[in-house]
């Protein structure tokens, strides 16, 4: 088994009013062009992204928008298609997901 280096959970939820996590949301917002400038020039770096995705099932039952959050890791931009790829639990998944209301 696997062991954290720090003790943190695998998992945790987060107020989606929490001011810092909305703080996080706008900084990230505000910076994705210079984040696909970084990931365009593809240095020996690793690049990831946290990426939100909607529970619809969970949504419905108790009313109110439920998210989920993954890691996409080794993050690439593909210029023909304009859109990024990386790897994901152990698959491939291609990004923007469907862009959801808030």
């Amino acid at each position: 088994m696997q062991s954290n280096a720090v003790d943190e959970p695998l998992f945790k939820n987060i107020n989606r009013e929490d001011s810092e996590i909305q703080k996080a949301h706008s900084l990230a917002a505000e910076t994705i062009n210079q984040f696909e400038q970084y990931v365009k020039e593809q240095r020996n770096v690793t690049y990831m992204a946290k990426l939100r995705f909607r529970d619809p099932d969970l949504s419905e039952e108790l009313g109110t928008d439920q998210f989920l959050y993954m890691w996409l890791t080794n993050v690439f931009y593909h210029e023909e298609e304009k859109l990024f790829s990386g790897t994901f639990l152990e698959g491939v998944i291609t990004w923007p997901p469907t862009i959801l209301a808030k």
